[in-house]
């Protein structure tokens, strides 16, 4: 049996948060080099909340 990594909220959020302040892509595109974004605002939910499936079929009620 193979042991599971273990990843933890903070490790997630590190990586967002670096990839977004380091990421070339995270530019202005213009000669200025400024940053098109500024730090990432990263939360947690619980995937059974209800409110998602709320969210769900608000969604796609506006796309038809």
């Amino acid at each position: 049996m193979h042991d599971t990594p273990t990843v933890t909220r903070q490790q997630i959020i590190d990586w967002i948060e670096q990839f977004i302040e380091t990421s070339p892509l995270n530019t202005m595109q213009d000669d200025s080099g400024e940053p098109a974004w500024d730090a990432a605002l990263v939360g947690f939910a619980s995937g059974a909340d209800p409110l998602w499936q709320q969210y769900k079929n608000s969604v796609y009620n506006l796309s038809i």
